[in-house]
């Protein structure tokens, strides 16, 4: 809004002449309340820079209101109290300001009381305004006072009372009186801490206590979702604990709990869930981003009182405990290993004294392995398998094109280790990898009806003193094994398409650690489809969940609200569409695969909101769709499009694909594509 320059002038030069002025600073005009942006309900000074309130205050009748204030300017500056009253909230009387930057430093956040027994001599119920001083000596407490009601103001002359502070940050001083003590009672924020102190008349402060870190996280879920955070720590049979309290907020009282065997982004995992709001107790599994109920347990459930909570995991068998007794117990083969970790939903969480320890920890993204012949135990170095003769065990899970690998340590020099894939739940038919120490040499073997022939074999050294990766790439009837990445044997077979994966022994005990399957995905394309979405829709696009990104968010409107979009063609991807309920709708989109080839720079142009959590387009590896670089609009400007581009030049020569997500709601809950150019 416009100001009277020429007021503001002599303003500033009155206040000028001493720090000490009380100068108020004014609107245009006197109908100021009827200015087309102006708050009705909240409080506001008639012009310029304000911030948090402090000090606030009832006596005689009026409500007061002092705040951090920078008179002479509509950005943050040197601090001041400004000051206001009102006898019903609503309707405010703006007052001169209250206290101004002087020798001691600006005028930062505080409190003030009213001293009705005269405990500082400044006179019967003096209302004492207590602040933090910043300044050259730091920051530190201060005393003023008014015998007026707060119309003129005196600093006191001792100040600062409370000098030499014991860390920097120590401020915003908060009073009241206590009666049964008859005292004082202060606390200070102090860095990572809250300090108290006492005192029988404002002016003289002893320390009292303190309290602070205590080890413990406090999360933050958002309404009616789940929040996560991970430990890079991984395990598979173990047992997991924590101190769980949770606090009701807004009005909603929310859950807490353990999580573990998680993927990277939480999207598969288990959790243990309190929920206060539901008074239950829950056993969950989170699988492709979807939470379903294991096994559950209705019991009361108290926001503000701390639980232990335990989780005992022997392979797909869980056990969960509850202040040292067992509440549930349930089972689930989906997810062998991963991440241990805390989630929150829809409220606050706080978690103190969370440990785990392994039994076991066999990595994998193979689940529900099942032992066909030979003996096979989990251990903490991973999965191990021993036979005299022939031994096998399976995994549930199949594929026709892949790329399936394991890191192989031989316990002894005699037999061998192997992959199998493409097999049958009996280990009669498929494919063998096999890597034998007693003999040297490396084998790719067809099983049919349970009789062995070798489609391809080659000498290699094998030195059973250090671990080796095996790994087997199948595409079509082509198969290729490589040894500690190191192309070593081809053959072509067409018999077996499809199939499961497994592990296998023979006279021999060998230790399988990092056992992964990822997709093998092929293309010569060099660019994604319809990278500028000019055929006025989502064609070449997939949409993996959601409503964020449909047809209907292709448009080829040119301007918003806020201005022009300032696309590259005639249609582009606005995140917000009416059809499909705005800033809350969701979602997930994939493009098309490509090979990044040239320099390996990728343009692209995005708009909408700025959050690297909830709102962001990434570049993914197909084979195991990990995250290879994420950009969030952090060039936020309104929904107008910013360019930006990412050196992926490491990623040459790979298989990618762009994905947009948002899981935003609300304001600014929506994300712009447009011209995603691909490499030069």
């Amino acid at each position: 809004m416009k100001r009277t320059v020429k007021k503001l002038l002599m303003i500033g030069v009155a206040c000028s002449i001493s720090l000490f002025s009380a100068c108020p600073v004014l609107a245009d005009n006197t109908g100021y309340y009827q200015e087309k942006y102006r708050n009705q309900f909240h409080f506001s000074p008639e012009a310029n820079w304000m911030n948090d309130p402090n000090g606030m205050v009832y006596y005689n009748g009026e409500y007061h209101l002092f705040y951090q204030y920078y008179p002479y300017g509509t950005t943050w500056g040197p601090m001041h109290w400004g000051h206001a009253v009102s006898t019903d909230l609503v309707k405010w009387k703006h007052l001169p300001i209250a206290l101004s930057p002087d020798e001691n430093g600006e005028i930062f956040s505080g409190s003030a009381v009213i001293d009705w027994n005269n405990t500082a001599g400044f006179g019967k119920e003096a209302m004492v305004a207590i602040f933090t001083h910043s300044g050259n000596k730091g920051q530190v407490q201060s005393l003023a006072y008014s015998t007026d009601s707060g119309r003129t103001w005196t600093k006191y002359e001792g100040n600062p009372v409370m000098p030499n502070p014991p860390v920097p940050d120590w401020r915003d001083p908060k009073v009241f009186w206590h009666d049964q003590t008859k005292q004082w009672v202060m606390s200070l924020a102090a860095k990572d801490k809250i300090m108290f102190y006492t005192s029988p008349d404002l002016k003289n402060w002893k320390y009292a206590s303190e309290f602070g870190p205590d080890g413990g996280i406090q999360a933050n879920g958002q309404s009616s979702a789940y929040s996560y955070t991970l430990s890079e720590q991984k395990g598979q049979s173990f047992t997991l604990e924590g101190e769980i309290t949770l606090v009701e907020k807004n009005g909603r009282a929310g859950a807490g709990g353990l999580v573990f065997r998680s993927n990277k982004d939480a999207t598969n995992a288990y959790t243990v869930n309190l929920d206060a709001e539901k008074n239950l107790l829950t056993l969950n599994k989170v699988e492709k981003g979807n939470v379903t109920t294991v096994v559950s347990k209705s019991m009361r459930l108290d926001t503000s009182q701390a639980y232990h909570v335990k989780v005992e995991a022997n392979s797909h068998y869980f056990k969960v405990l509850l202040n040292g007794k067992q509440v549930l117990e349930g089972s689930d083969a989906s997810f062998e290993n991963g991440q241990f970790g805390l989630t929150a939903w829809n409220s606050t969480a706080v978690f103190r004294h969370v440990k785990f320890t392994n039994q076991s920890n066999f990595i994998t993204n193979l689940s529900n392995w099942k032992p066909i012949t030979g003996t096979w135990n989990d251990t903490a170095a991973g999965k191990l398998g021993k036979s005299d003769s022939d031994g096998y065990i399976i995994s549930e899970e199949q594929g026709d094109q892949f790329i399936f690998k394991s890191n192989m340590t031989f316990l002894d020099a005699n037999g061998s280790g192997a992959l199998l894939f493409r097999a049958d739940a009996e280990a009669k038919n498929g494919y063998i990898a096999s890597v034998d120490a007693s003999k040297d040499t490396v084998k790719l073997v067809k099983l049919q009806n349970g009789i062995s022939t070798v489609l391809a074999e080659t000498n290699e050294k094998i030195d059973t003193s250090k671990s080796h990766q095996v790994k087997v790439t199948a595409s079509g009837n082509k198969l290729d094994l490589h040894i500690d990445d190191n192309f070593t044997l081809t053959a072509k077979d067409e018999t077996f398409s499809k199939g499961l994966f497994g592990l296998h022994v023979n006279q021999s005990s060998v230790q399988f650690q990092d056992v992964n399957m990822t997709k093998f995905i092929d293309t010569d394309e060099k660019e994604i489809k319809n990278k500028s979405f000019e055929t006025g829709d989502l064609t070449g696009w997939k949409t993996i969940k959601g409503n964020a990104f449909t047809n209907d968010h292709v448009t080829d409107a040119t301007a918003n609200w806020s201005g022009l979009f300032e696309q590259k063609g005639k249609y582009h991807l606005w995140g917000f569409s009416d059809k499909q309920d705005g800033d809350n709708a969701t979602g997930e989109l994939h493009s098309s695969y490509f090979k990044l080839s040239g320099s390996g720079e990728i343009n692209l142009l995005m708009g909408g909101g700025n959050d690297s959590t909830n709102r962001y387009v990434s570049l993914v590896r197909a084979s195991d769709d990990k995250e290879l670089i994420r950009q969030a609009n952090t060039k936020f400007a309104d929904e107008k499009y910013q360019p930006y581009v990412w050196d992926a030049s490491k990623y040459i020569g790979e298989v990618l694909y762009i994905k947009a997500v948002d899981q935003a709601v609300g304001g600014w809950g929506h994300i712009n594509l447009d011209d995603v150019m691909g490499a030069y």
